[in-house]
């Protein structure tokens, strides 16, 4: 019942939104509900009812730039909680929007010049 690690973007840039997505099979065939830890003291809400094996997505944005592991754990109907899934480590560096800005410059002038 324990889900595998989420999957989704392991690296970004704050004030962004990013999706994660997991999934378990229960035993029993029982619906499965979820519940996503962002590693930043928030969770997100038990989501579902789900078919047991279906994939869930859940987006996230992170306000502070740091190290985050994602993780998931899933519970049946029967309040049956699975241990949390193993982490998928997340970076979110700093990043401020001139560097966007001047990413996108540069890259201008390189079609350009190339």
């Amino acid at each position: 019942l324990k889900p595998a690690a989420p999957t989704g973007t392991s690296q970004g840039s704050t004030k962004t939104n990013y999706t994660y997505t997991a999934s378990t099979t229960d035993p029993n065939g029982d619906k499965l509900y979820y519940k996503f830890s962002f590693g930043d003291g928030t969770y997100s809400a038990w989501l579902g009812p789900y078919t047991s094996g279906v994939n869930v997505t859940v987006s996230h944005n992170w306000t502070k730039s740091g190290s985050y592991n994602v993780q998931v754990r899933a519970m049946d109907t029967h309040h049956s909680q699975s241990d949390w899934s193993d982490p998928l480590p997340v970076k979110m560096p700093y990043r401020p929007w001139w560097v966007d800005v001047l990413q996108r410059i540069l890259a201008f002038f390189h079609r350009i010049f190339a």
